[in-house]
C-alpha cells in the first residue's frame, strides 16, 4: 500500500493558503472573469431565474421569508448541491449566527452544516470561497469540520452590501466531489448581490419594526407615567389644605385670567371654580387690586422671582381677614398663589400680645402694692407709736382743757393717717380701717380700737 505524504492543515499551511488563493476569486473579479453578466458565462435560462429571484426578494421585507426564497432560489439554480445555509453576521459583536438551512430533500438538517473555517475565510478576505475536491486538493489537508461533515466539495460566498459584510451563503457536497462547475460560482456570486441587498432592506426593516416598536412602548409607558403623575398631583392640589390658584396674564401683565381654583381656595372663597375659571382676576376678586396682591402678581410675572406677602382685607366692613401669599412664576409663564388663611392665627396673636400687656401692667402693679404695702405698715407702727403717747399723756394731764384739746387734735391726725395707710394697702389688697375714740374721764381715760382687715384672705384682726 502506497502512503501518501502528511499534508499540511487548511489553516497553517502555506500550500493550502496557495490553493484558497487559486480557488478564491473577488465579486470584482468573479464578474470580470466569469462573465456574470455575459451571455457566454451564465445561460438565458439561469438569467431568468436570478431575475425571478430577485424579484421575488423586493417583494417582502420579512427576513425569514426573504432567507427561504434566497435558498429557494439557489436549490432551483444549483442541482448539484447537497445542503446550503445562509448566516448572518453581527455588526455589534462579530458573531457568526446560523439563520436558515436546508438540505436539498427540503429537510432541516439536525446538526450544524458549514464550516467555520470556511466561513471565516469568505468574511476576512470579502472573496468567495470554493474547494471543488476537498480530499483530492494538492498538498491540501482538509479540517475536522469538514471530515466530520463528510464535505467533498463547498462554495462559500460573502453577502456585501455597502462595502460591509453582512454574512454568506454556504452551500456544499458531501456525495461526491466536484458537486459544481465554475458557472455554478458565478450564478451564486450574481445571487449574493440582490440577496445582500434584500437581507440588509429586511434588517432595517426589523430594526426600525423594533425600534417602532420599542418606543411606542416607551411613549405608552410614558404616557401611563404621565397620566399616573397627572392624577398625583391633581390628588394633592384639590386636597391641599392651603388655597392654590392658577392664572394666566392678560395684555402684558395688565390683568390675570383663572385658570384652576383648588378646593381650598373656592371654600375660603365661597366660590365654584366652574362659574370664574376663564373670568379675569378683576372682575370676580376686585379687591386684589386695593389690598395689593394684584401688584405682587404684576411685578412675580416680569420678574420671575417669587414672593411672600401678607394681605389684610375686610370682611362686610367689620372683620378683618388676614391671608399670606406665596407666588410663584411656572415656567410656562403662568402663576401660582398659594395662601393660608392666618385670620385666626392673627387674632390669637393679638389676644396673646394684649394678655401680655396686662401681665406686664399686672406686675407693675404688684410691684407699687407691695412698695405701697410696706411703706403703710411701716407709716402704721409710726401712727401707733404716736396714739400710744397720746393716751399716756390723756392719763397724766387729761384733766387740763389744753392738754385735752391738743390730743384731740392728735386724735384727728392720726385717723386721717390711717386713712392714707387705708389708701396704700389697698394698692395691695389690704384695707386697715382705723376707729379712734378717746374719752377722758378724771386723768382721762381712752382707748384705741384698730381693726385690720386682710381683703384677700377675708381675715380680720382687732387690737385693743
Amino acid at each position: 500500500m502506497i502512503r501518501r505524504p502528511p499534508r499540511s492543515t487548511l489553516s497553517s499551511s502555506s500550500a493550502a493558503s496557495d490553493v484558497y488563493k487559486r480557488q478564491s476569486l473577488s465579486l470584482s473579479e468573479e464578474h470580470e472573469d466569469t462573465g456574470v453578466f455575459s451571455r457566454h458565462g451564465i445561460s438565458s435560462r439561469n438569467l431568468e431565474l436570478i431575475y425571478q429571484v430577485s424579484s421575488a426578494l423586493m417583494e417582502s421585507l420579512d427576513l425569514n421569508e426573504i432567507l427561504g426564497k434566497v435558498l429557494d432560489g439557489i436549490f432551483n439554480l444549483l442541482k448539484r448541491i447537497d445542503r446550503g445555509a445562509i448566516l448572518l453576521l453581527d455588526p455589534a459583536t462579530g458573531e457568526i449566527r446560523e439563520v436558515i438551512s436546508r438540505a436539498a430533500d427540503g429537510t432541516k438538517p439536525e446538526t450544524k452544516v458549514y464550516s467555520h473555517t470556511i466561513v471565516q475565510r469568505a468574511i476576512g478576505e470579502k472573496k468567495a470561497v470554493s474547494l471543488t475536491d476537498t480530499l483530492g486538493q494538492d498538498n491540501l489537508e482538509p479540517s475536522r469540520s469538514m471530515v466530520l461533515m463528510r464535505i467533498r466539495s463547498v462554495m462559500c460566498v460573502p453577502l456585501i452590501s455597502r462595502s460591509q459584510v453582512r454574512g454568506v451563503i454556504y452551500v456544499d457536497s458531501v456525495n461526491k466531489p466536484f458537486g459544481y462547475r465554475k458557472e455554478d460560482l458565478s450564478l451564486l456570486a450574481a445571487l449574493s448581490g440582490p440577496a445582500a441587498i434584500a437581507i440588509e432592506n429586511a434588517l432595517l426593516y426589523t430594526n426600525a419594526e423594533k425600534l417602532v416598536e420599542e418606543r411606542t412602548k416607551s411613549l405608552k409607558d410614558t404616557e401611563k407615567r404621565l397620566r399616573e403623575s397627572e392624577a398625583r398631583f391633581k390628588a394633592i392640589f384639590d386636597n391641599m389644605s392651603s388655597g392654590v390658584g392658577v392664572y394666566k396674564a392678560l395684555k402684558d401683565g395688565q390683568d390675570f385670567r383663572i385658570l384652576d381654583l383648588n378646593r381650598s381656595n373656592q371654600r375660603v372663597e365661597k366660590i365654584n371654580k366652574t362659574d370664574v375659571v376663564g373670568k379675569c382676576l378683576s372682575e370676580v376678586f376686585p379687591e386684589t387690586k386695593m389690598d395689593g396682591l394684584f401688584d405682587v402678581f404684576e411685578r412675580v410675572w416680569r420678574t420671575g422671582e417669587p414672593e411672600h406677602c401678607s394681605i389684610s382685607s375686610e370682611s362686610d366692613g367689620r372683620e378683618t381677614n388676614w391671608r399670606e401669599y406665596d407666588v410663584y412664576r411656572l415656567p410656562s409663564k403662568e402663576i401660582v398663589a398659594i395662601f393660608d388663611d392666618v385670620t385666626d392665627k392673627k387674632k390669637a396673636e393679638e389676644e396673646q400680645k394684649a394678655l401680655q400687656q396686662q401681665l406686664l401692667v399686672s406686675q407693675k402693679m404688684e410691684s407699687i402694692g407691695a412698695f405701697a404695702g410696706g411703706t403703710a405698715h411701716n407709716f402704721r407702727n409710726i401712727l401707733q407709736a404716736i396714739s400710744g403717747n397720746i393716751e399716756y399723756l390723756e392719763l397724766l394731764y387729761g384733766k387740763q382743757p389744753e392738754v385735752r384739746e391738743l390730743a384731740k387734735s392728735i386724735y384727728d391726725s392720726v385717723e386721717k393717717g390711717v386713712d392714707l395707710i387705708n389708701n396704700l394697702l389697698h394698692l395691695n389688697g389690704v384695707e386697715l380701717v382705723g376707729v379712734w375714740d378717746g374719752r377722758c374721764a378724771g386723768h382721762g381715760e381712752g382707748h384705741t380700737l384698730l381693726r385690720i382687715h386682710l381683703g384677700v384672705l377675708g381675715v380680720g384682726f382687732e387690737s385693743p
